[in-house]
C-alpha cells in the first residue's frame, strides 16, 4: 500500500588500502640581483584497491522483515597527475615596483576497474536473484593557466596593484557499465556516461592601498569572464554558458593605539563547483544508493561583511554575515517506486550565515602557550530542490583549544581538543562530535635529531553522523571511520640544517582545488 512506509536498514563495511607518492622538484635561478626565475614540478600517484560489502534489510512500518540483499564491490583505482610551473619575478627599483609572471600546465588522468555483485534474498533467506555488474572509468583533464601581477608603490604610504589571469580546462570522462549475464557483457546505457567539458576563465583586477595616519584603506575590483561548454555524448545533451561577473572588495582598518585595533571587511566572491561534481556519471554505493554528478550546477555567489576588534593581538572578536546565491549543497533524492536513492549536488536559492568568532592566543608562562577559539553561527537554507520547498535553520557553535607545554629543554608536548555542536547542512542535521589529540616531541644530539609522536582522535569520536529529512526520504546515518591514528616522524638535520624553502603556491591553485584526485 502506498500509505505504508518501507524502511531500509543498511550496514556498509569498506576497506580502503591505498598508497600515494608525491615527488616535488624545484629550483630558483637568480638571473640578476633583481630578477629570479623559479621552476617547480610536482606529481601525485595514487593507487588504491577498495573492497566493500553491504547488507540491506527491507522491513515494513512495524519492522516485520520483507526481504534483504547483499551488495559487494571490488575496485582497482589508479589516479595520476603531474604539474609544471614557471615563475619570473623582477624588481624594477628599490621602491617596491615588482612584476611577476607565471605559467602553469597540469595533466590529470585515471583508470578504474570495478566489479559489483548483488544477491537478493526473501524473508526465509532463500536466494531470489543474483546480478553482476562490471564497470570501467577513464578520465583525462588538462589545465593551462597564465598569470601576471604588477605592484607599483605610490607616494605617501600608498600602493597600486593590478593583474590578469587566464585559464583553460578541458576534461573527458568516459564511464562504461556492463551487465554481466552468464559471463556475457551487455552495455548498460542507463548507468554509463561519456561527458566532455571545457571552461575558459579570463580575469583582471586592480587594488589600491592607502594609509592615512591611523587609518588603513584597501579597495579592489576584479572582473571575470567565463565561457563553459558541456556535452553528454550518450544522449547528446549539451549546454553552453557565457557570463561576466564583477567582484568589488573593501577593507578599512583603524589602529586606535598599541592595544586596540578595528577593521571592517566587505566583498563579493565566487565559488565554482568541482569538475567531478559536474560529471553526470553514476557511482554505486550499495544496492539501493548511488551518487551522480550534476552538469547543470552553477557557481555560488557570496556577499560578505565582517567586523573585527583586536586587543593586544591576543583577543580577536569578529562578528560577520554573508549571503550566498545558488548555494552548492549535497542532496538526497529518492525514487519511491524503485526505492533507489541518489546522492547528488544541487544549487539552492540562498544561504544566510550569521557568525561570531572569538580567538584568544596567549603565552601564560614560559612553558605554557594556548590558542583557543569559539565560533557561534546561525545557518538558514531556503530554496527548492526537486520541486520541494526547503526552509531549514538552526543556531550552533564550535570550540577548539590547542596548548603547547615545554616540559624541559628539548622535550615538549601538545594537547588539542575540538567540539562541534549539532548543526544544519542543507537538508541534513549533523550531530555533535569531538576530537582529542595529543603529541610529544623530543630533540636529541644537540637538537639535530627530532622524534615526534602524534595521536589524533584519541577517543575515536571524530566521525560524522546525522539525520536527513527531505520529501519522502527520512534517513538516519553514521559513518564510523578509522580516524584514530598514531603518526611517528623522525628527522635529522645535516650540517647547519639550513635549506631553501620550496615554493608551494602557483598561479593555478584555484583550478587545482576543484579537481578530485581519487
Amino acid at each position: 500500500s502506498v500509505n505504508k512506509s518501507i524502511i531500509l536498514q543498511t550496514n556498509n563495511y569498506i576497506v580502503f588500502p591505498f598508497e600515494t607518492h608525491n615527488p616535488r622538484l624545484g629550483a630558483d635561478l637568480y638571473l640578476s640581483k633583481k630578477t629570479t626565475l623559479s621552476v617547480l614540478g610536482t606529481s601525485v600517484i595514487n593507487k588504491f584497491n577498495p573492497t566493500g560489502s553491504s547488507r540491506t534489510y527491507v522491513v515494513d512500518e512495524n519492522f516485520n522483515p520483507l526481504n534483504n540483499s547483499q551488495f559487494m564491490n571490488n575496485s582497482r583505482d589508479r589516479w595520476y597527475n603531474y604539474a609544471l610551473n614557471a615563475e619570473l619575478r623582477t624588481q624594477f627599483d628599490t621602491t617596491g615596483k615588482e612584476l611577476t609572471v607565471s605559467g602553469d600546465y597540469a595533466r590529470y588522468w585515471n583508470h578504474t576497474n570495478q566489479a559489483f555483485s548483488t544477491i537478493f534474498y526473501n524473508n526465509e533467506g532463500n536466494t531470489l536473484n543474483q546480478t553482476y555488474l562490471n564497470g570501467n572509468q577513464n578520465g583525462l583533464l588538462n589545465l593551462f593557466a597564465a598569470k601576471a601581477d604588477y605592484t607599483h608603490p605610490l607616494k605617501k604610504d600608498s600602493k597600486f596593484e593590478m593583474g590578469a589571469k587566464s585559464s583553460y580546462v578541458s576534461s573527458d570522462n568516459n564511464v562504461k557499465f556492463y551487465d554481466n549475464i552468464n559471463g556475457e557483457l551487455f552495455f548498460d546505457t542507463a548507468r554509463s556516461s561519456h561527458f566532455l567539458y571545457s571552461e575558459n576563465i579570463n580575469a583582471a583586477y586592480v587594488n589600491y592601498n592607502k594609509t592615512i595616519n591611523k587609518v588603513g584603506l584597501q579597495f579592489g575590483l576584479r572582473a571575470e569572464q567565463t565561457l563553459a561548454n558541456g556535452k553528454q555524448l550518450l544522449n547528446d545533451q549539451t549546454f553552453h554558458r557565457s557570463y561576466l561577473q564583477v567582484f568589488p572588495t573593501a577593507f578599512i582598518e583603524y589602529k586606535l593605539n598599541d592595544k586596540h585595533n578595528f577593521n571592517i571587511n566587505l566583498g563579493r566572491r565566487i565559488d565554482r563547483p568541482g569538475y567531478n561534481q559536474m560529471n553526470p556519471f553514476r557511482r554505486l554505493i550499495d544496492a539501493t544508493t548511488y551518487s551522480e554528478g550534476n552538469p547543470y550546477l552553477l557557481p555560488q555567489l557570496t556577499y560578505n561583511i565582517e567586523f573585527t576588534y583586536s586587543y593586544k593581538n591576543t583577543l580577536l572578536i569578529t562578528p560577520g554575515y554573508s549571503i550566498s546565491k545558488n548555494n552548492i549543497i549535497d542532496a538526497l533524492i529518492q525514487d519511491s517506486q524503485s526505492r533507489k536513492t541518489v546522492q547528488t549536488t544541487v544549487n539552492i536559492d540562498n544561504f544566510n550565515y550569521y557568525s561570531l568568532n572569538i580567538l584568544f592566543t596567549k603565552r601564560f608562562t614560559p612553558w605554557w602557550t594556548t590558542n583557543t577559539s569559539f565560533l557561534s553561527f546561525y545557518n538558514i537554507y531556503k530554496g527548492v530542490i526537486n520541486n520541494n520547498v526547503v526552509n531549514n535553520s538552526t543556531p550552533s557553535f564550535s570550540g577548539s583549544t590547542n596548548n603547547s607545554f615545554a616540559i624541559r629543554d628539548g622535550l615538549s608536548m601538545e594537547c588539542g581538543f575540538q567540539y562541534n555542536h549539532k548543526s544544519i547542512y542543507g537538508i541534513t542535521t549533523i550531530r555533535s562530535l569531538y576530537n582529542l589529540t595529543l603529541g610529544i616531541q623530543q630533540l636529541f644530539f644537540k637538537k639535530s635529531l627530532t622524534l615526534t609522536v602524534n595521536v589524533s582522535d584519541l577517543l575515536w569520536t571524530n566521525y560524522p553522523s546525522g539525520v536527513t529529512t527531505f520529501n519522502n526520504v527520512n534517513e538516519t546515518w553514521r559513518s564510523k571511520r578509522d580516524t584514530r591514528v598514531v603518526n611517528t616522524t623522525l628527522s635529522y638535520k645535516f650540517g647547519k640544517g639550513k635549506t631553501g624553502k620550496m615554493r608551494r603556491k602557483t598561479g593555478a591553485d584555484e583550478e587545482k582545488q576543484r579537481i578530485q584526485t581519487g
